[in-house]
């Protein structure tokens, strides 16, 4: 586990404590959760420091992370939304979850927009809520750590100019990618560590070139940074014609120890800037709340002043009402013409989207390449009984020792998109996850 403090300065903020704790891998989570809960009390205490905000960070493995493709149309209720059609893209009931979500773009052309949904179950998150409990001054926010450490990059890298911009962050188990949109999380995958040292430099590259190839063709090197520990640094330059500016990520600006902290500083700055992918598992009720004595005095201030400015104004303001009643009524009649001209424009979109429809039919991947990319995605333990093609996508049926691992693996598939639940899995006589599982093809 590692800690980080920051602290507000004139510069923003910086960083003023870190500290690592070893927790056997072997102990049960519960047992590691009390011993981190009991070393967070004397860190503060030891650094004197009396924290106004506290962010957790949990592993991935805990959690269900998808991209979900959602019509514009709702994004005014996006959460009640979400809850309706949960089932689709987590495998757990709705009420058995927490979950939270990003709009990480937005196509008003198509009408669609693109989001990262994160979810977690209710039970797996409370064995961590005894933290809380330790340090005895609540927590602000818990979120997965591939959520904070895009948050970190991300910074870094728009200090530099960077628009669109991977990393890659190697932890003691497990090395993450990210893509970064605009600063926005828009890929993120998880890949276990090699065993052998030697395949570590070839498993990098690789997954950086995955990542190269979601982009657009044409497009500059894909800048890439990375966060290695000297001890796994690799022995061979990761130089070369592939498409990608890799450099090093430089501690020195930030003035982290290790690597190891990456996610923990990518925490902390929640509290003092708005962050571009802003995730909190935490349900609302359970958070810290801020103290209110700022507002109370901000709102009396304020007060104040609007009844100076009513004082001083009211003589101006009743000279030109008549004007800005003149003024409704033309506005009124502009949105009347106005709401005519979105009806158009609405008849536009559908025509477009039909003619769109027609021209991508027949550019999807054959049934060759289909039958062997399933083959290559779909592990020994799991096998498919049903299976659908058409222009439309692909639908399977089957059963498996664990559905949930499915969807990532068909999700890293180069041609295959949108993949998610048809239907709740359930349990066969032989205890195997029986499910069925739609996809869309990635037409290039």
């Amino acid at each position: 586990m590692s800690v980080v403090c920051l602290r507000a300065s004139l510069k923003g903020f910086r960083l003023v404590a870190q500290g690592d704790l070893p927790l056997e891998k072997d102990a049960p989570l519960g047992e590691r959760v009390s011993v981190a809960g009991q070393f967070l009390p004397e860190f503060l205490k030891r650094n004197r420091i009396a924290p106004t905000m506290i962010f957790l960070g949990i592993p991935r493995r805990y959690t269900v992370l998808r991209y979900v493709q959602l019509p514009l149309a709702v994004k005014e209720n996006l959460r009640a939304a979400l809850g309706y059609e949960m089932e689709k893209y987590v495998p757990f009931p709705p009420e058995e979850i927490y979950f939270d979500f990003q709009i990480i773009r937005e196509d008003r052309d198509a009408g669609m927009m693109r989001l990262l949904l994160v979810a977690v179950k209710k039970e797996d998150l409370s064995l961590f809520l005894p933290v809380a409990e330790e340090i005895k001054v609540g927590i602000s926010g818990i979120e997965v750590r591939a959520t904070a450490m895009a948050n970190y990059f991300a910074a870094r890298m728009n200090a530099n100019g960077g628009k669109d911009s991977a990393f890659l962050h190697v932890g003691e188990r497990c090395l993450d990618i990210g893509f970064l949109e605009d600063g926005r999380l828009d890929y993120t995958k998880e890949v276990p560590l090699p065993s052998d040292d030697a395949d570590f430099a070839h498993v990098m590259v690789k997954e950086l070139e995955g990542v190269n190839r979601r982009r657009i063709e044409g497009s500059d090197p894909l800048n890439a940074v990375l966060c290695v520990p000297e001890e796994k640094m690799p022995r061979e330059t990761l130089k070369g014609d592939r498409g990608l500016d890799i450099q090093y990520t430089d501690l020195s600006q930030t003035g982290l120890a290790s690597c190891r902290a990456v996610p923990a500083f990518g925490l902390a700055m929640k509290g003092f800037q708005n962050p571009s992918t802003d995730i909190n598992l935490l349900p609302p009720r359970l958070r810290k709340r801020a103290s209110r004595i700022g507002l109370f005095v901000m709102f009396s201030l304020g007060a104040l002043l609007i009844l100076s400015l009513a004082t001083w104004g009211g003589a101006r303001v009743l000279k030109y009402r008549f004007a800005v009643d003149r003024l409704n009524a033309e506005l009124r009649t502009l949105s009347t013409a106005m709401a005519e001209i979105d009806r158009d424009r609405a008849g536009c979109n559908r025509l477009e989207k039909r003619i769109e429809a027609l021209n991508a039919m027949g550019k999807g991947p054959s049934v060759l390449e289909v039958l062997r990319e399933l083959s290559e995605r779909i592990p020994d333990s799991a096998w498919v009984i049903g299976f659908t093609f058409s222009e439309k996508g692909v639908e399977l049926e089957g059963e498996a020792d664990s559905a949930s691992e499915l969807i990532p693996l068909l999700d890293a598939s180069p041609i295959f998109g949108d993949v998610v639940f048809r239907s709740t899995i359930t349990k066969t006589r032989e205890g195997k996850d029986r499910f069925r599982i739609g996809l869309t093809y990635i037409v290039k």
